[in-house]
């Protein structure tokens, strides 16, 4: 390769020694400068060492944090080396990594990019979901098992909220340790082996415990006669 001495801005003839020698020095270090640009290595596939991020394929950058590693920028995936442009929601994918940030290819099986679960769907983003209490404004906005009721994330008929997540409650008749875990209109009973009982007024159905009704209220009667009567037999 041929280098070309640019014009200078002075004379030489005018130039005394020490800006003569300050001058040689100052080429040096540009020549150097020039010389380590050429020597490093571009094209850098995705996924293998690097130093720098002009080392790395197009789309991509060197993570330092990774070790140094030429990694896909945000909206892009590896596939060959290359940084290809990710797929869009609810477009049909191939494979697990090809969907954009926090998707992923058929969370169920659907063969299209999904959010991955503890992230919803806004637009063409998936962001994070809304913890329990926070402020929503759509359905599918909460965490799992979480609905938006009146403006706030709120667990589900049947869940309950426990440290953040809408855990499962107790239906009626299962083992519990606190009233809070129960379902809704039943508490935790002491008496009866710490299981979950329905509230006055309420009655067991299915696990869950509903208004009484006319007949239900017979059928109650009966049972405590016979409670009452093998007492005394």
């Amino acid at each position: 390769m041929k280098y070309v001495t640019p014009d200078l801005p002075v004379r030489l003839s005018h130039v005394g020694p020490g800006e003569m020698n300050a001058l040689f020095q100052g080429l040096v270090h540009l020549l150097a400068s020039c010389c380590l640009i050429f020597s490093v290595e571009a094209d850098i596939p995705a996924g293998k060492p690097c130093s720098v991020n002009e080392q790395c394929v197009v789309n991509s950058e060197c993570t330092a944090h990774q070790g140094g590693t030429c990694e896909c920028r945000s909206g892009f995936y590896a596939s060959g080396g290359a940084c290809v442009r990710a797929v869009g929601l609810k477009r049909p994918c191939r494979d697990y990594g090809q969907c954009g940030d926090n998707a992923e290819c058929g969370v169920d099986r659907s063969g299209v990019c999904e959010c991955r679960r503890g992230f919803y769907a806004s637009g063409v983003m998936c962001k994070q979901s809304l913890a329990l209490g926070e402020v929503c404004v759509a359905k599918g906005e909460c965490v799992a098992n979480a609905e938006c009721k009146s403006g706030t994330c709120r667990c589900v008929l049947g869940f309950y909220n426990y440290r953040g997540f809408c855990t499962r409650s107790s239906r009626a008749g299962e083992f519990c340790a606190s009233s809070e875990e129960c379902v809704e209109g039943s508490h935790c009973s002491s008496h009866v082996e710490y299981v979950c009982v329905c509230n006055q007024g309420l009655v067991n159905q299915n696990g869950f415990c509903v208004p009484l009704t006319s007949r239900d209220e017979q059928v109650t009667k009966r049972n405590r006669l016979r409670l009452l009567l093998s007492r005394f037999s």
